[in-house]
């Protein structure tokens, strides 16, 4: 599942975003509505 998180909200939240995408989460970052960034397993 993809989630999408603010750059604000990713920096703020940066350890528990790790911890869940060592679980197999994707993220899609986003700043001023646009993505700029997906952090996801490798």
């Amino acid at each position: 599942m993809v989630r999408t998180i603010s750059a604000t909200q990713a920096r703020r939240s940066l350890g528990r975003i790790f911890r869940e995408v060592a679980k197999g989460a994707t993220y899609v970052v986003t700043y001023r509505g646009k993505p700029i960034a997906r952090i996801g397993p490798p």
